[in-house]
């Protein structure tokens, strides 16, 4: 993980902070990823997201879980503001 964010971190040039852009991120929460692996692939995404600025005008984030069906927990326009979406992220069970 350390690697991967290394890429997106401050100072790369890889990913720009000021993108406007749509991410989703689609997890697979079927019981083959026990939780201890499931809780670190959350970690990272709130990592990954946390490098971002936020916003309706900004990078918007949506989550969709997928076990034996697809379920979105949220689309474009539910978070705005980092704080909040770290916080959603942390919240999945």
């Amino acid at each position: 993980m350390k690697h991967y964010l290394q890429l997106i971190g401050p100072g790369s040039d890889l990913c720009k902070k000021e993108a406007k852009t749509d991410i989703v991120f689609v997890l697979d929460a079927s019981g083959s990823v026990r939780r201890r692996n499931f809780r670190r692939v959350l970690n990272f995404v709130a990592k990954i997201v946390s490098q971002f600025n936020i916003g309706s005008d900004d990078v918007r984030v949506g989550m969709v879980l997928y076990s034996s069906k697809a379920d979105v927990l949220w689309d474009f326009l539910e978070y705005t503001n980092k704080e909040e979406l770290v916080e959603a992220i942390d919240g999945i069970r």
